[in-house]
């Protein structure tokens, strides 16, 4: 029988998925690639997936390429967890860990925040992702402890797990690593400067701040996210929402 935990993470998770498809924010996704993008396909590789997996259509694609789509359940076991977890030398966050394992989906871009693509066919996307950010920045070499997970904002760096600090429920803290800010703890990488900036207690704190971005977006909007989490009785990273500056604008 899962733990009150587990269960108030699982509602977070599915809070914000019931959130998601009521927004703005879920639109069709591509099933057919323009030559131009197929050609780009060629050069990078996609943290962003180019074209929504078939197992996800909820429909035929339309005149211009696009379908809607709708989750499925996850390829990722329990067991697949283990050993993710195994492989990392750490656990993972439980609120991540549900993520993972709840649903599988398209990338989840909400412009206050990203979520990780879990296709069906490839249960180790993010893991590989996260590896390929470590492995191509040498700052990352002498500091395994940050685990990589998700871009920032308008490709402000990386949010990563700080496995370092644990908090008393299994999350680990939220950091901010870029290496074009002003302020922060400085870390420097041979003539390059890091900075890592802690802005979340743990991946609940970020999934709970997405979910609450959600909700002002379908509201009217008439003060700024930052003002309506203070009115609403919300913690929010001060810095986070200022260092993007468009979450202190009234026109999102």
């Amino acid at each position: 029988m899962p733990d009150q935990g587990q269960t108030s993470f699982k509602k977070l998770v599915e809070e914000f998925f019931e959130e998601f498809f009521k927004s703005r924010h879920y639109r069709p996704a591509r099933a057919v690639l323009t030559v131009e993008q197929a050609m780009d396909a060629t050069k990078y590789p996609p943290f962003l997936h180019p074209m929504i997996p078939i197992e996800l259509y909820d429909g035929e694609p339309d005149e211009s390429g696009f379908v809607r789509w709708k989750p499925i359940d996850s390829p990722i076991s329990a067991s697949l967890i283990v050993k993710m977890e195994d492989f990392l030398q750490t656990k993972l966050p439980p609120t991540f860990v549900q993520y993972l394992t709840y649903k599988s989906t398209d990338y989840l871009d909400i412009y206050a925040g990203h979520l990780p693509p879990i296709p069906p066919y490839r249960p180790l996307h993010w893991l590989e992702w996260s590896e390929k950010v470590s492995s191509l920045q040498p700052f990352y070499g002498n500091k395994p402890y940050l685990i990589p997970f998700v871009p920032g904002i308008a490709g402000a760096g990386y949010l990563c797990f700080d496995t370092r600090r644990p908090t008393g429920d299994g999350e680990f803290p939220v950091v901010m690593v870029n290496s074009c800010w002003n302020n922060g703890t400085s870390l420097t990488d041979g003539n390059e400067v890091f900075w890592k900036l802690k802005v979340f207690d743990g991946f609940n704190e970020y999934l709970s701040y997405l979910v609450n971005f959600l909700k002002y977006d379908r509201s009217e909007r008439e003060v700024s996210y930052l003002d309506w989490l203070r009115a609403n009785n919300h913690q929010a990273d001060e810095f986070y929402n200022d260092a993007l500056c468009f979450l202190n604008r009234n026109d999102l």
